[in-house]
Protein backbone atom coordinates (compact mmCIF):
# COMPACT_ATOMS: atom_id res chain seq x y z
CA UNK A 1 0.00 0.00 0.00
CA UNK A 2 1.44 3.34 -1.07
CA UNK A 3 2.32 6.03 1.45
CA UNK A 4 1.73 9.75 1.22
CA UNK A 5 5.41 10.26 0.49
CA UNK A 6 7.27 9.95 -2.80
CA UNK A 7 7.53 6.54 -4.45
CA UNK A 8 10.06 7.43 -7.17
CA UNK A 9 13.76 7.97 -6.37
CA UNK A 10 16.26 9.75 -8.59
CA UNK A 11 19.97 9.36 -7.74
CA UNK A 12 22.39 11.71 -9.48
CA UNK A 13 25.85 10.32 -10.21
CA UNK A 14 27.86 13.31 -11.53
CA UNK A 15 30.98 11.49 -12.73
CA UNK A 16 31.90 11.07 -16.40
CA UNK A 17 34.96 9.76 -18.29
CA UNK A 18 35.01 13.14 -20.09
CA UNK A 19 32.67 16.11 -20.52
CA UNK A 20 30.79 16.20 -23.83
CA UNK A 21 30.70 19.66 -25.50
CA UNK A 22 26.88 19.74 -25.59
CA UNK A 23 26.32 18.75 -21.94
CA UNK A 24 24.79 21.26 -19.53
CA UNK A 25 24.13 18.79 -16.70
CA UNK A 26 26.07 18.96 -13.44
CA UNK A 27 28.96 16.60 -14.19
CA UNK A 28 32.67 16.33 -13.34
CA UNK A 29 35.48 14.16 -14.62
CA UNK A 30 35.82 10.95 -12.63
CA UNK A 31 38.25 11.12 -9.68
CA UNK A 32 38.45 8.22 -7.22
CA UNK A 33 38.84 10.46 -4.16
CA UNK A 34 35.72 12.46 -5.02
CA UNK A 35 33.79 9.26 -5.69
CA UNK A 36 34.57 7.88 -2.22
CA UNK A 37 33.40 11.11 -0.57
CA UNK A 38 30.30 11.15 -2.79
CA UNK A 39 29.34 7.60 -1.78
CA UNK A 40 29.74 8.39 1.91
CA UNK A 41 27.51 11.48 1.59
CA UNK A 42 24.91 9.68 -0.53
CA UNK A 43 24.61 6.88 2.03
CA UNK A 44 24.00 9.47 4.74
CA UNK A 45 21.34 11.16 2.61
CA UNK A 46 19.51 7.89 1.99
CA UNK A 47 19.61 7.12 5.72
CA UNK A 48 18.19 10.58 6.46
CA UNK A 49 15.17 10.05 4.20
CA UNK A 50 14.63 6.55 5.55
CA UNK A 51 14.07 8.26 8.89
CA UNK A 52 11.69 10.80 7.34
CA UNK A 53 9.75 8.24 5.26
CA UNK A 54 10.17 4.93 7.11
CA UNK A 55 7.22 3.25 5.35
CA UNK A 56 7.97 4.45 1.82
CA UNK A 57 7.10 1.97 -0.93
CA UNK A 58 9.68 2.24 -3.72
CA UNK A 59 8.11 1.91 -7.17
CA UNK A 60 10.97 3.21 -9.34
CA UNK A 61 14.64 4.13 -8.97
CA UNK A 62 16.66 5.95 -11.62
CA UNK A 63 20.44 6.28 -11.50
CA UNK A 64 21.16 9.26 -13.79
CA UNK A 65 24.11 11.47 -14.47
CA UNK A 66 26.71 11.84 -15.45
CA UNK A 67 27.65 8.24 -16.08
CA UNK A 68 26.36 5.99 -13.28
CA UNK A 69 27.92 2.96 -14.97
CA UNK A 70 31.33 4.43 -14.05
CA UNK A 71 30.72 3.45 -10.44
CA UNK A 72 32.14 0.06 -9.51
CA UNK A 73 29.54 -2.66 -9.10
CA UNK A 74 30.41 -3.09 -5.40
CA UNK A 75 29.34 0.44 -4.32
CA UNK A 76 26.29 0.25 -6.59
CA UNK A 77 25.32 -3.01 -4.89
CA UNK A 78 25.81 -1.33 -1.50
CA UNK A 79 23.49 1.52 -2.50
CA UNK A 80 20.91 -0.94 -3.77
CA UNK A 81 21.09 -2.88 -0.50
CA UNK A 82 20.52 0.30 1.50
CA UNK A 83 17.55 1.29 -0.66
CA UNK A 84 15.95 -2.07 0.12
CA UNK A 85 15.52 -0.98 3.73
CA UNK A 86 12.39 0.65 2.32
CA UNK A 87 9.51 -1.50 1.11
CA UNK A 88 10.53 -3.01 -2.21
CA UNK A 89 7.81 -4.61 -4.40
CA UNK A 90 8.73 -7.39 -6.83
CA UNK A 91 7.92 -5.22 -9.85
CA UNK A 92 10.11 -2.24 -8.86
CA UNK A 93 11.75 -0.62 -11.93
CA UNK A 94 15.43 0.22 -11.42
CA UNK A 95 17.02 2.12 -14.32
CA UNK A 96 20.67 2.98 -14.84
CA UNK A 97 22.20 5.24 -17.47
CA UNK A 98 25.35 3.86 -19.10
CA UNK A 99 28.10 4.93 -21.45
CA UNK A 100 29.15 2.19 -23.91
CA UNK A 101 32.84 2.53 -22.94
CA UNK A 102 32.14 1.45 -19.35
CA UNK A 103 30.50 -1.90 -20.10
CA UNK A 104 31.46 -5.57 -20.24
CA UNK A 105 29.28 -8.68 -20.16
CA UNK A 106 30.53 -9.42 -16.64
CA UNK A 107 29.51 -5.93 -15.49
CA UNK A 108 26.12 -6.27 -17.15
CA UNK A 109 25.46 -9.57 -15.37
CA UNK A 110 26.52 -8.10 -12.03
CA UNK A 111 24.14 -5.17 -12.53
CA UNK A 112 21.28 -7.54 -13.29
CA UNK A 113 22.12 -9.67 -10.28
CA UNK A 114 22.07 -6.70 -7.89
CA UNK A 115 18.59 -5.68 -9.06
CA UNK A 116 19.04 -3.26 -11.97
CA UNK A 117 16.15 -4.03 -14.34
CA UNK A 118 16.47 -1.40 -17.05
CA UNK A 119 19.45 0.10 -18.85
CA UNK A 120 19.50 3.41 -20.75
CA UNK A 121 22.46 3.34 -23.14
CA UNK A 122 23.76 6.70 -24.35
CA UNK A 123 24.53 5.83 -27.98
CA UNK A 124 23.65 9.27 -29.50
CA UNK A 125 24.55 8.12 -33.05
CA UNK A 126 25.78 5.12 -35.01
CA UNK A 127 28.03 7.30 -37.17
CA UNK A 128 31.65 7.44 -36.03
CA UNK A 129 32.00 10.88 -37.64
CA UNK A 130 29.01 12.24 -35.73
CA UNK A 131 30.22 10.64 -32.50
CA UNK A 132 33.59 12.37 -32.84
CA UNK A 133 31.81 15.68 -33.46
CA UNK A 134 29.78 15.12 -30.27
CA UNK A 135 32.93 14.41 -28.29
CA UNK A 136 31.93 10.85 -27.48
CA UNK A 137 34.63 8.37 -26.50
CA UNK A 138 32.93 5.33 -28.04
CA UNK A 139 32.43 4.35 -31.66
CA UNK A 140 29.44 2.63 -33.26
CA UNK A 141 30.92 -0.86 -32.90
CA UNK A 142 31.46 -0.34 -29.16
CA UNK A 143 27.87 0.83 -28.77
CA UNK A 144 26.55 -2.29 -30.48
CA UNK A 145 28.76 -4.53 -28.35
CA UNK A 146 27.63 -2.82 -25.14
CA UNK A 147 24.00 -3.13 -26.16
CA UNK A 148 24.40 -6.86 -26.76
CA UNK A 149 26.11 -7.33 -23.38
CA UNK A 150 23.10 -5.87 -21.60
CA UNK A 151 20.63 -7.73 -23.77
CA UNK A 152 22.42 -11.01 -23.05
CA UNK A 153 22.29 -10.20 -19.33
CA UNK A 154 18.48 -9.97 -19.53
CA UNK A 155 17.97 -6.24 -18.98
CA UNK A 156 15.20 -4.13 -20.47
CA UNK A 157 17.06 -2.00 -23.01
CA UNK A 158 16.61 1.66 -23.92
CA UNK A 159 18.70 3.56 -26.47
CA UNK A 160 19.29 7.32 -26.40
CA UNK A 161 19.82 9.05 -29.75
CA UNK A 162 20.39 12.67 -30.74
CA UNK A 163 18.89 14.29 -33.81
CA UNK A 164 19.60 17.40 -35.91
CA UNK A 165 23.35 16.96 -35.40
CA UNK A 166 25.38 18.59 -38.19
CA UNK A 167 26.47 15.94 -40.68
CA UNK A 168 24.03 13.35 -39.34
CA UNK A 169 21.91 11.03 -41.51
CA UNK A 170 18.97 10.54 -39.17
CA UNK A 171 17.45 7.74 -41.28
CA UNK A 172 20.65 5.71 -40.96
CA UNK A 173 20.76 6.24 -37.20
CA UNK A 174 17.11 5.32 -36.70
CA UNK A 175 17.39 2.19 -38.82
CA UNK A 176 20.57 1.16 -37.00
CA UNK A 177 18.76 1.55 -33.69
CA UNK A 178 15.79 -0.47 -34.91
CA UNK A 179 18.06 -3.30 -36.07
CA UNK A 180 19.03 -3.83 -32.42
CA UNK A 181 15.34 -4.13 -31.45
CA UNK A 182 15.54 -2.19 -28.15
CA UNK A 183 12.56 -2.04 -25.82
CA UNK A 184 12.62 1.74 -25.69
CA UNK A 185 14.11 4.58 -27.76
CA UNK A 186 14.58 8.22 -26.75
CA UNK A 187 15.37 10.77 -29.47
CA UNK A 188 16.39 14.24 -28.33
CA UNK A 189 17.14 17.19 -30.60
CA UNK A 190 20.65 18.57 -30.13
CA UNK A 191 20.10 21.85 -28.29
CA UNK A 192 22.95 24.36 -27.87
CA UNK A 193 23.10 25.19 -24.16
CA UNK A 194 24.62 28.27 -22.56
CA UNK A 195 28.06 27.88 -20.97
CA UNK A 196 28.93 24.84 -23.07
CA UNK A 197 31.37 24.59 -26.02
CA UNK A 198 28.33 24.17 -28.28
CA UNK A 199 26.66 27.37 -27.02
CA UNK A 200 27.04 29.14 -30.39
CA UNK A 201 26.31 26.12 -32.56
CA UNK A 202 23.61 26.76 -35.18
CA UNK A 203 21.04 24.01 -35.69
CA UNK A 204 19.56 23.79 -39.20
CA UNK A 205 15.77 24.16 -38.73
CA UNK A 206 15.11 22.10 -41.87
CA UNK A 207 17.28 19.27 -40.55
CA UNK A 208 15.51 19.49 -37.21
CA UNK A 209 12.07 19.31 -38.85
CA UNK A 210 13.10 16.43 -41.10
CA UNK A 211 14.51 14.48 -38.15
CA UNK A 212 11.29 15.04 -36.19
CA UNK A 213 9.20 13.82 -39.12
CA UNK A 214 11.32 10.72 -39.77
CA UNK A 215 11.51 9.80 -36.08
CA UNK A 216 7.74 10.11 -35.69
CA UNK A 217 7.23 8.02 -38.82
CA UNK A 218 9.78 5.21 -38.66
CA UNK A 219 9.51 4.31 -34.99
CA UNK A 220 5.70 3.94 -34.86
CA UNK A 221 5.86 1.96 -38.13
CA UNK A 222 8.24 -0.42 -36.35
CA UNK A 223 5.77 -0.97 -33.51
CA UNK A 224 6.95 1.65 -31.00
CA UNK A 225 4.32 3.63 -29.11
CA UNK A 226 5.02 7.38 -29.21
CA UNK A 227 4.04 7.93 -25.58
CA UNK A 228 5.93 11.19 -24.88
CA UNK A 229 7.25 13.94 -27.14
CA UNK A 230 10.77 12.44 -27.32
CA UNK A 231 10.15 8.87 -26.17
CA UNK A 232 9.00 5.67 -27.86
CA UNK A 233 8.44 2.23 -26.38
CA UNK A 234 7.29 -1.24 -27.25
CA UNK A 235 3.97 -2.13 -25.56
CA UNK A 236 4.43 -2.27 -21.80
CA UNK A 237 7.98 -0.86 -21.89
CA UNK A 238 7.41 2.83 -21.12
CA UNK A 239 9.83 4.26 -18.56
CA UNK A 240 7.71 4.20 -15.41
CA UNK A 241 10.14 6.43 -13.52
CA UNK A 242 9.97 9.25 -16.05
CA UNK A 243 6.18 9.07 -15.94
CA UNK A 244 6.47 10.32 -12.36
CA UNK A 245 7.97 13.56 -13.72
CA UNK A 246 5.54 13.97 -16.59
CA UNK A 247 2.57 13.30 -14.29
CA UNK A 248 4.09 15.69 -11.71
CA UNK A 249 4.00 13.15 -8.90
CA UNK A 250 6.25 13.26 -5.83
CA UNK A 251 9.81 11.97 -6.00
CA UNK A 252 13.03 12.08 -4.03
CA UNK A 253 16.12 13.59 -5.64
CA UNK A 254 19.34 12.25 -4.08
CA UNK A 255 22.93 13.23 -4.77
CA UNK A 256 24.54 16.52 -5.82
CA UNK A 257 22.36 18.92 -7.85
CA UNK A 258 19.45 16.47 -7.78
CA UNK A 259 15.97 18.01 -7.71
CA UNK A 260 13.13 16.42 -5.78
CA UNK A 261 9.42 17.11 -5.60
CA UNK A 262 8.10 16.81 -2.06
CA UNK A 263 4.73 17.83 -0.67
CA UNK A 264 4.41 21.55 -1.29
CA UNK A 265 8.01 22.20 -2.32
CA UNK A 266 10.79 21.67 -4.81
CA UNK A 267 14.00 20.53 -3.11
CA UNK A 268 17.27 21.16 -4.96
CA UNK A 269 20.51 19.73 -3.61
CA UNK A 270 23.75 21.69 -3.63
CA UNK A 271 26.30 20.96 -6.34
CA UNK A 272 29.03 18.40 -5.70
CA UNK A 273 31.62 20.24 -3.63
CA UNK A 274 29.03 22.08 -1.52
CA UNK A 275 27.02 18.88 -1.16
CA UNK A 276 30.07 16.95 0.09
CA UNK A 277 31.12 19.73 2.47
CA UNK A 278 27.61 20.01 3.88
CA UNK A 279 27.43 16.32 4.75
CA UNK A 280 30.96 16.26 6.12
CA UNK A 281 30.15 19.27 8.32
CA UNK A 282 26.67 18.01 9.32
CA UNK A 283 24.72 20.94 7.87
CA UNK A 284 21.92 21.47 5.37
CA UNK A 285 22.68 20.20 1.85
CA UNK A 286 19.73 21.59 -0.11
CA UNK A 287 17.54 24.59 -0.88
CA UNK A 288 13.75 24.39 -0.70
CA UNK A 289 11.49 26.33 -3.06
CA UNK A 290 7.87 26.54 -1.84
CA UNK A 291 5.31 25.63 -4.50
CA UNK A 292 2.09 27.61 -4.52
CA UNK A 293 -1.12 26.16 -5.94
CA UNK A 294 -0.42 28.21 -9.09
CA UNK A 295 3.06 26.64 -9.33
CA UNK A 296 1.64 23.12 -9.00
CA UNK A 297 -0.99 23.89 -11.62
CA UNK A 298 1.52 25.36 -14.09
CA UNK A 299 4.03 22.53 -13.70
CA UNK A 300 1.34 19.87 -14.07
CA UNK A 301 0.11 21.41 -17.31
CA UNK A 302 3.57 21.88 -18.83
CA UNK A 303 4.81 18.40 -17.95
CA UNK A 304 1.56 16.55 -18.60
CA UNK A 305 1.17 17.94 -22.10
CA UNK A 306 4.41 16.17 -23.09
CA UNK A 307 2.55 12.87 -22.83
CA UNK A 308 0.74 11.76 -25.96
CA UNK A 309 -2.31 10.86 -23.88
CA UNK A 310 -2.20 14.37 -22.51
CA UNK A 311 -2.78 15.84 -19.07
CA UNK A 312 -5.59 14.63 -16.80
CA UNK A 313 -7.37 17.89 -15.94
CA UNK A 314 -9.33 16.36 -13.06
CA UNK A 315 -6.17 14.99 -11.45
CA UNK A 316 -4.47 18.38 -11.89
CA UNK A 317 -7.39 20.07 -10.12
CA UNK A 318 -7.19 17.60 -7.22
CA UNK A 319 -3.42 18.05 -6.95
CA UNK A 320 -3.29 21.85 -7.19
CA UNK A 321 -6.66 22.87 -5.82
CA UNK A 322 -7.26 24.96 -8.94
CA UNK A 323 -9.41 24.13 -11.95
CA UNK A 324 -7.21 24.41 -15.06
CA UNK A 325 -10.31 24.76 -17.25
CA UNK A 326 -11.09 28.02 -15.45
CA UNK A 327 -7.58 29.36 -14.81
CA UNK A 328 -6.49 28.68 -18.39
CA UNK A 329 -9.84 29.09 -20.10
CA UNK A 330 -8.55 31.63 -22.62
CA UNK A 331 -5.27 29.82 -23.33
CA UNK A 332 -6.99 26.47 -23.87
CA UNK A 333 -9.62 28.03 -26.14
CA UNK A 334 -6.93 29.72 -28.27
CA UNK A 335 -4.85 26.54 -28.55
CA UNK A 336 -7.89 24.46 -29.48
CA UNK A 337 -8.86 27.04 -32.11
CA UNK A 338 -5.31 26.87 -33.50
CA UNK A 339 -5.62 23.05 -33.63
CA UNK A 340 -2.56 22.65 -31.40
CA UNK A 341 -4.40 20.86 -28.57
CA UNK A 342 -7.63 18.95 -28.23
CA UNK A 343 -9.95 18.06 -25.36
CA UNK A 344 -10.65 14.32 -25.18
CA UNK A 345 -12.85 13.51 -22.21
CA UNK A 346 -11.08 14.80 -19.11
CA UNK A 347 -7.72 15.09 -20.89
CA UNK A 348 -6.09 17.91 -22.78
CA UNK A 349 -3.52 16.65 -25.28
CA UNK A 350 -1.36 17.85 -28.14
CA UNK A 351 -2.61 17.30 -31.66
CA UNK A 352 -0.26 16.00 -34.35
CA UNK A 353 0.25 19.63 -35.36
CA UNK A 354 0.87 20.62 -31.75
CA UNK A 355 3.63 18.03 -31.41
CA UNK A 356 5.76 20.07 -33.80
CA UNK A 357 5.59 23.10 -31.53
CA UNK A 358 5.29 21.45 -28.10
CA UNK A 359 7.57 24.01 -26.44
CA UNK A 360 5.51 26.88 -27.84
CA UNK A 361 2.34 25.28 -26.49
CA UNK A 362 3.96 24.85 -23.06
CA UNK A 363 4.84 28.56 -22.99
CA UNK A 364 1.14 29.40 -23.00
CA UNK A 365 0.90 28.02 -19.45
CA UNK A 366 3.95 29.78 -18.02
Amino acid sequence: MATSGPSAIYIHVPFCPSICPYCAFHVVVYRAQLVDRYLAALEQEIAHYQGVYPDLVVETVFFGGGTPSMLRTEPLARIMSQLRHWRWPENVEVSLEANPVTISLETARELRQMGITRLSLGVQSFSDTVLRFLGRQHDAATARQAFQCFRDAGLVMSLDLMSAVPGQDIDTDLRAALELEPDHISVYTLTPEERTPFANLKIDPDAEAYAFLRTNTLLPQAGYEHYEVSNFARPGRCCRHNLAYWENRLWLGLGPAAAGHLAGQRRINYRLRQYLAAWEESRQWYDDIPLTPQDRLKESMIMGLRLREGVDLERVQQFSGLDPRQVYQREIANLVAAELVELVGKRLRLTERGLWVANRVAQEFV
